[in-house]
């Protein structure tokens, strides 16, 4: 945390700022000025500490309906994936002036989780840190200089690094029907079409199928031989083939990412949610990587709760209803995404009312308890403001 953030007066006039609701004016300064803020202005910021510290009121969706009023003006965007914030204009009014600010700035963004806030946040490194730092050494011919332009280089090419990691480049002109029939494989596999018929010796002639013979009959012999053998491994194929289909439960076969778009689009797709349309490089890569992470997720059954708790959680629902611009595929993908989704993190709580108990034992009830609980302790669950209620539980203490 930064022991000093610069706001400058001017904010007050500017045209963004005043065009925000008050709720959303109240979130900008609260960015610039959070505890979890840094040097930088990129930082992590999980939405109950932002609700936390903004007060009594705030709730997720005011936090997100603010931030989406803030994101239209181009003043600072949130990761909500990885609930990183980053701010525009931040290290325009909060300066790093020299190269042991610089390096600090950039242990701050080196221990961030990857995030694609990275790729604005480049930007605003160069111009506003890196440039300015140079043109203050240029000319200067010391090995303090010298020193400090290679670290800054260094500093540069490191967060280009970070930046581009996290992409990759996606065909998407490229043929939907032409996908690996192996998902774990880039090769572009052909169907196969025909099986080539190899020339078997039929025993006890010495003959090969599909040879001329100058003896008819053995010709002929070959030929009925061949044929009942040939129809043999047909059979014997055709009952593998059954008995293997039968055998398999489709819910523990392993996974694809192929089967998973399809999923989705079958669970979700009918809530609301988008559609995922298309295998690409970068979702092969995530899907690889998460299914590497843990030996149970190459089950089908396995993506398929996952999808179902998402089906069955109100604020994905809900989310989902609103079109919220997070809500995809790829978000699905994202490793920090599934351990929450594992943990309950989106299920639904348990109805609750913030409605003070309407006497004594209302009040137990919702403790779950059959001894008393204390008056102050009633006061911090409850917040109780009925005086009927609040007498008897001053009765308690």
């Amino acid at each position: 945390m930064s022991r000093y953030t610069y706001i400058h007066t001017q904010i007050w006039k500017d045209k963004k700022f005043r065009a925000l609701s008050d709720d959303a004016k109240l979130l900008y300064i609260a960015m610039l000025t959070a505890p979890n803020s840094n040097m930088i202005g990129l930082y992590e910021w999980p939405v109950a500490y932002a609700v936390y510290d903004l007060g009594d009121g705030w709730t997720e969706q005011n936090f997100f309906d603010c931030i989406d009023e803030i994101e239209a003006q181009g003043m600072a965007y949130y990761d909500r994936e990885s609930e990183i914030v980053f701010i525009a204009n931040f290290l325009k009014h909060n300066p790093l002036n020299t190269i042991k600010q610089v390096i600090g700035g950039w242990n701050y963004f080196n221990a961030l989780p990857a995030t694609p806030l990275f790729a604005k946040f480049l930007p605003s490194w160069i111009k506003f840190v890196d440039e300015p730092l140079k043109a203050r050494l240029d000319g200067r011919g010391d090995d303090s200089a010298k020193k400090s332009l290679s670290d800054a280089d260094r500093i540069l090419s490191e967060i280009k690094r970070r930046a581009n990691e996290f992409y990759e480049p996606l065909d998407i002109d490229a043929d939907i029907n032409l996908k690996p029939i192996d998902s774990h494989s880039n090769t572009i596999q052909k169907p196969i079409e025909s099986l080539e018929i190899i020339p078997v010796p039929v025993p006890g002639h010495g003959h090969v199928h599909g040879h001329k013979d100058k003896d008819s009959s053995v010709t002929a012999d070959a030929a009925t031989s061949a044929e009942a053998c040939e129809n043999e491994t047909n059979i014997t194929l055709k009952a593998k083939s059954e008995a293997k289909s039968e055998d398999v439960d489709i819910n523990t076969h392993v996974v694809t990412l192929n089967r998973l778009l399809s999923l989705w689009n079958e669970i979700l797709s009918p809530l609301h949610f988008p559609q995922a349309l298309k295998s690409t490089p970068a979702r092969e890569k995530a899907f690889k990587a998460r299914l590497n992470a843990l030996k149970e997720r190459e089950r089908v059954d396995w993506w398929k709760n996952i999808l179902q708790k998402l089906a069955a959680s109100s604020f994905m629902l809900e989310s989902a209803k609103n079109k919220a611009n997070w809500l995809t595929f790829d978000w699905l993908l994202n490793e920090n995404n599934l351990v929450k989704i594992c943990e309950g993190k989106y299920d639904n709580r348990p109805n609750a009312t913030k409605e003070p108990p309407k006497n004594f034992d209302e009040a137990l009830t919702r403790l779950g308890r059959k001894t008393p609980p204390t008056f102050d302790e009633a006061m911090a669950r409850y917040g109780f403001n009925n005086n009927l209620v609040e007498t008897e539980a001053r009765h308690i203490a």
